[in-house]
């Protein structure tokens, strides 16, 4: 999933649990498990076992989060400059 849809995931997520004024955890819970598929469902799910269902879905939907978006893209994106990008001969400092 890219990051992206996952972020549109997540909106729709927060839409649908506002709406349906869910309050007991295992009830967010199921309402999440619904709305995902494929490997989101499967790191939820993952999630639900390492916090357990006292704050669901933030802990579980943030361990898919952390997934889903790239780790450490500013560094590698400067180190990547730093050392690929040079300034032409024509252009003034």
């Amino acid at each position: 999933m890219a990051p992206e849809e996952w972020i549109e995931t997540l909106k729709d997520i927060d839409q649908v649990l506002r709406g349906s004024h869910i309050e007991t955890p295992e009830a967010s819970a199921a309402i999440v498990k619904m709305i995902l598929k494929g490997e989101a469902l499967r790191l939820f799910k993952d999630g639900l076992t390492e916090y357990g269902l006292e704050d669901i879905p933030a802990n579980c939907l943030y361990h898919v989060t952390t997934q889903v978006f790239p780790t450490r893209t500013n560094v590698r994106q400067k180190c990547y400059m730093r050392q690929e990008m040079h300034k032409g001969q024509d252009v003034s400092v």
